[in-house]
């Protein structure tokens, strides 16, 4: 016999469970966690940690290390999406994105009278790992609509907001070797690398 809690009465009762004990012999899924790190955050320092006897699931250092405590089973996929949330939280979204998912998470989200889980960062990184574990299983969702908490959501899980950083990225070191270049190239020169060549350059 064992002690329950029935969730329709919110009573406790003793039930008697006959079920075969697992073999607890999960299949590795580091490839799995490494393909979906790989495309949603490629610079982030993440790590698969021994788990110990109080660590938690998770956890993002300040720094932006990204820790799973575990052995890359099944469950830790789920982890690993909200953990790269609190580091795409720092690293790559901008504060419009931010403000986007906190004001839409912040007017629906589900109350736990806890001020750790009612945080809209930790509601926001729920609600990511929900969203891309869903997508990880192969759900369809429509396309997100600009502005929606989704459409943050859809970029950052299809690997499209790591590619448009990298993009401002080398457009930034572009420009600044481009300045360097105008006393040597001349006005003119400078102004048809930028109008001209540069605008190839960046979209082929």
């Amino acid at each position: 016999m064992r002690t329950a809690t029935n969730l329709r009465t919110l009573e406790t009762e003793a039930i008697e469970i006959e079920q075969e004990t697992g073999s607890g012999n999960w299949p590795s899924c580091m490839a799995n966690l490494y393909l979906h790190a790989k495309r949603i955050a490629p610079d982030a320092p993440i790590y698969v940690v021994e788990r110990r006897q109080g660590d938690p699931l998770g956890w993002c250092h300040p720094d932006g290390a990204v820790l799973i405590f575990g052995r890359a089973n099944v469950y830790d996929q789920a982890t690993l999406f909200h953990e790269l949330w609190h580091y795409a939280e720092s690293q790559m979204l901008s504060q419009p994105d931010r403000d986007i998912v906190y004001g839409e998470i912040g007017d629906r989200c589900t109350r736990w009278d806890s001020d750790y889980l009612d945080s809209v960062r930790e509601q926001s990184a729920r609600a990511f790992e929900h969203y891309a574990s869903a997508r990880a299983h192969g759900l369809m969702l429509p396309r997100a609509r600009r502005g929606t908490a989704q459409h943050v959501f859809e970029r950052l899980y299809d690997g499209k907001e790591h590619a448009r950083i990298t993009r401002w990225l080398a457009w930034a070191e572009v420009r600044k070797n481009a300045a360097i270049a105008v006393p040597y190239l001349g006005i003119g020169s400078f102004t048809f690398f930028m109008m001209c060549v540069l605008p190839h350059l960046v979209t082929h």
